[in-house]
């Protein structure tokens, strides 16, 4: 920008100059040249009575009218600088729109900078939540439906505490037969975007650094699904979905972490599917109660296991 200054100046110094020194050429051949300009006139009539405008004497060139007619002259300098003085202003303006260009340029490359470094300090200090999931009794048929109950261990391993945290979760009977089948991924997704969409959890807890939280919970398997599943396969195939929502105190963004998990019983034979060669690690409804030790959670096969 100094540059700039710089070569303004400079063109405002030549203008001036060349106003002043014209003003004062105009000036001085006014006061002086006028009688010798009155004399040539006076001349150049005597010689030419016809009125006729010789082609080779002083006045048959552009300069030597210049020289001879002060406002001209003033005239023919004004005209070159100005000139100059818009040449010079066309440059000026390019260089003033490139470092425009330049200076938006770095402007946008600041910024996105800035958001980047927002983005690794929220990253990097913001809370995760890690959850454990444990089967906390057996599988009862009520009257409704099966029955299970789990406890759901929330650990903050991130390094600020989780505001409002809150589990969503249920349990489907997944079937392959059937002409619309179940898909826990899909299923999984809707819960993690239906999670976002609650702005407050008003029975949510903070859960602070090192500090896990335990909840225990029960819940019934959809009747609908057991249906199709007995009916279609004699067998259930319990599938726990679920998310934990939270925020941070970074952003107001929901932040969720969602797990999805196949029930099952110990692969360990049992007179009854000994008899009717069943696999042993598939729950059948005619064997009744499953006790807590005989069931597990297995990683589902599509791994809809999820956190941001």
């Amino acid at each position: 920008m100094r540059e700039y200054i710089l070569a303004a100046a400079c063109i405002s110094t030549l203008v001036f100059a060349a106003f002043f020194g014209s003003y004062a050429g105009t000036h001085f051949q006014l006061n002086s040249g006028g009688l010798q300009q009155g004399n040539g006139l006076l001349l150049h009539a005597a010689n030419n009575p016809e009125g006729k405008t010789p082609k080779a004497d002083s006045y048959n060139t552009f300069w030597s009218k210049v020289d001879d007619d002060p406002i001209s002259y003033f005239t023919e300098w004004l005209t070159v600088f100005t000139g100059f003085l818009f040449l010079s202003s066309a440059i000026q303006i390019g260089f003033l729109v490139r470092a425009d260009r330049t200076s938006r340029i770095a402007s946008e490359a600041a910024k996105k900078s800035a958001d980047i470094a927002s983005k690794t300090l929220a990253a990097s200090n913001r809370p995760w939540i890690k959850v454990n999931t444990n089967i906390n009794g057996p599988l009862t048929y009520e009257k409704f439906a099966p029955y299970l109950s789990f406890e759901f261990v929330l650990e903050n391993v991130g390094k600020s505490p989780a505001k409002s945290a809150y589990i969503y979760f249920e349990v489907r009977c997944q079937t392959l037969s059937d002409d619309k089948p179940f898909y826990p991924l899909r299923r999984i997704r809707e819960l993690v975007e239906s999670a976002r969409k609650q702005s407050e959890y008003p029975f949510g807890f903070t859960v602070f650094e090192g500090t896990p939280i335990s909840q225990k919970i029960g819940t019934y398997v959809v009747d609908i699904d057991v249906a199709k599943c007995i009916e279609t396969d004699s067998y259930i195939n319990p599938v726990l979905m679920g998310t934990v929502v939270y925020k941070s105190e970074f952003d107001d963004v929901p932040h969720v972490t969602g797990f999805v998990f196949d029930i099952m019983r110990n692969p360990v034979p049992r007179p009854l599917t000994i008899a009717k060669n069943r696999f042993p690690g598939a729950i059948f409804p005619d064997e009744g109660d499953v006790p807590r030790a005989d069931l597990r959670l297995h990683q589902n096969a599509f791994n809809g296991s999820y956190a941001d």
